[in-house]
């Protein structure tokens, strides 16, 4: 069974002198420092020892712009927050602030909606139906469909709102 290993005084000595801010250096110095003790100390161990002596330099934050703005304010009402991350290069806790900040809530979709918002606006058996139709491979015909449409037509003046309060703060 591998054990961690127990990093030492001189070994953070050798990180805190030798870590130039850049892949090469942890490989360079996880090579060294596997010669020096004789344990397998890899590049991530280097890098998880460098954070957590608080010595890591970000070098990879963007500020937001105008742009990628409105492209939150379009994908966020229609995707979760981990494909909104992935489609803009973004992490996903930067997309969570970054709609915080901008006043935009996460929870309304555009088009589907949540089991639980379902079962609030048209009681059990929607929720059902729903449920239904996305595990079997026929669509059954949707008995709520006058009700979704105004649901929809709702939340899409909702988002239309949402926006432009946006671009008046901004």
């Amino acid at each position: 069974m591998r054990t961690n290993h127990m990093w030492t005084d001189e070994e953070r000595a050798i990180i805190r002198r030798d870590y130039k801010h850049s892949r090469a250096s942890c490989q360079q110095l996880a090579e060294y420092l596997s010669r020096e003790t004789g344990d397998r100390i890899t590049a991530f161990a280097v890098r998880g020892q460098v954070s957590s002596m608080g010595i890591a330099k970000s070098d990879d934050r963007h500020p937001w712009n105008p742009e990628e703005d409105a492209k939150l304010m379009e994908l966020i009402p229609t995707f979760c927050s981990r494909v909104v991350a992935r489609k803009m290069h973004r992490s996903i806790n930067s997309i969570v602030v970054r709609s915080k900040r901008l006043n935009i809530s996460r929870r309304v979709r555009n088009g589907w909606f949540t089991k639980k918002e379902l079962i609030m606006m048209f009681g059990y058996w929607a929720a059902i139906w729903v449920h239904l139709n996305k595990i079997g491979d026929f669509n059954r015909p949707n008995p709520f469909h006058c009700l979704v449409d105004l649901a929809q037509s709702i939340v899409a003046e909702r988002v239309k709102q949402a926006s432009t309060l946006v671009k008046q703060r901004g």
